[in-house]
């Protein structure tokens, strides 16, 4: 081959490359024009023209507060009302029949591949306690901090709740009302909890079963309330063979009385 056909391939090689490249520089920015685009005009509100409320919009264009989102699209799977959470597993419990534990060079890449699992076996749990629905919208895995065998996952997990979320008199006008609250300690200057590896999995389900009834404390009261989050934050202490972690929930509902807004976060 001479130096005249190789000039006029490496020519070529880099012209693709260059309008390849463009090319989904372009793409990249149309997709990102028309997600901002979306955001500007902000979803519909469900109760629009059925019945008034205030508070649930923010900002002078007066765009709908996420959480009211979450909670008028209340049977919608999609609507981002999430759980995320850390889940620790010893990787031997992760293996197969017969299948070896992986070299130290691909632990992280094996707990990645096992976090998708990891996730599913979480939703079942969600399941079981308090959610009538449940998707896997994100999975990692690593290995838990100083541990050379436990494996740290991150999941996150969209859900509908299987309460209703409750009813209201649409002739009178209702206030939405949101809040969050700590689910661990005692809410005040100590806000942990301490758990073990095969404890862990039961304290989370206590802590959706906790959710649910708030939830259903405050319908009762109220009339309406969906849990619009979840979250379980907690560390491995590798020194110590144990977990601490904390949780807080948010929640929102309609009242016709201003004042259930303080009432709301007793």
């Amino acid at each position: 081959m001479n130096m005249t056909t190789i000039g006029g391939a490496l020519f070529a090689i880099c012209t693709i490359t260059y309008f390849g490249i463009q090319l989904y520089i372009g793409g990249t920015s149309a997709r990102m024009m028309y997600e901002i685009s979306q955001v500007g005009q902000g979803p519909d509100d469900p109760f629009a023209g059925k019945v008034d409320i205030e508070n649930n919009t923010r900002g002078s264009k007066g765009r709908l507060k996420e959480d009211y989102v979450k909670m008028a699209a209340y049977n919608d799977i999609n609507a981002s009302r999430s759980v995320n959470t850390n889940i620790f597993v010893p990787i031997k419990k992760l293996l197969n029949a017969g299948e070896k534990a992986p070299g130290k060079d691909f632990v992280d890449v094996f707990l990645s591949a096992r976090a998708p699992f990891v996730a599913e076996q979480e939703c079942k749990a969600l399941l079981k306690t308090f959610a009538s629905q449940c998707k896997v919208t994100h999975s990692g895995g690593k290995l838990a901090h100083g541990s050379r065998e436990i494996g740290a996952f991150l999941v996150r997990l969209d859900y509908v709740a299987k309460a209703p979320f409750g009813e209201f008199d649409p002739a009178k006008k209702q206030y939405f009302i949101d809040l969050n609250t700590i689910l661990t300690g005692n809410g005040r200057s100590k806000r942990t909890e301490k758990s073990t590896l095969s404890q862990f999995g039961r304290d989370r389900a206590k802590i959706y079963r906790k959710v649910a009834g708030k939830c259903a404390k405050l319908r009762r009261r109220e009339g309406t309330c969906a849990t619009t989050s979840i979250r379980i934050q907690a560390q491995w202490n590798e020194k110590r063979r144990s977990i601490v972690y904390s949780a807080f929930a948010g929640f929102a509902l309609l009242s016709p009385r201003l004042s259930a807004m303080k009432a709301a976060s007793k």
